[in-house]
């Protein structure tokens, strides 16, 4: 690490470049206050993303709201296959873009990607993936900011069966 001296108190001070990274978001309970299900269920315990029924998408999000503007963020999942083989994410930044991704959850390979983010997956073992987006928050309208995670059957597919499955154990969401 680095430090500096302030000639005007004798303090060290650590360099704003060496301060290591805060979450703004960092969690494995992906429900309660910010997060929305839509056609899924997510059980805690299990960390099972569900389909409870066949419908064109089931996913969980969660709503960013107002975080610093044009400045680099990550997002953070780990995810695992349940019975479907694929993974989507999608992220909306300040400014409405939109960082899109399939995975395919056997091997960590990237189908379709959309937008500006640059995507990474590590394979964590026992199946699961760390999947990561780095991408500028944008400036604009913070209501429309969101990361989400949803079910796919294949790169380009979001219909869902009911019983149709993935494993979420962690979202975290950072700036750079």
């Amino acid at each position: 690490m680095q430090f500096d001296l302030s000639f005007s108190t004798g303090a060290l001070a650590q360099r704003a470049s060496q301060v290591p990274l805060s979450y703004l978001l960092n969690t494995t309970t992906l429900s309660g206050a910010g997060w929305t299900a839509t056609g899924a269920t997510f059980d805690d315990a299990t960390k099972i993303i569900e389909a409870p029924s066949t419908t064109a998408g089931a996913f969980i999000r969660y709503s960013t709201g107002a975080i610093t503007e044009d400045v680099q963020a990550r997002a953070i999942f780990e995810v695992a296959d349940e019975n479907t083989g694929w993974a989507y994410f999608h992220i909306r930044t300040q400014s409405v873009e939109n960082e899109r991704a399939y995975i395919d959850l056997s091997d960590g390979s990237f189908g379709t990607i959309t937008g500006a983010g640059t995507w990474n997956a590590v394979d964590l073992g026992d199946g699961f993936y760390r999947v990561t987006c780095d991408y500028d928050t944008g400036s604009g309208t913070p209501a429309s900011s969101f990361v989400q995670v949803q079910i796919a059957q294949a790169d380009g597919d979001l219909s869902v069966s009911s019983g149709d499955a993935i494993k979420c154990r962690r979202v975290a969401l950072r700036l750079l």
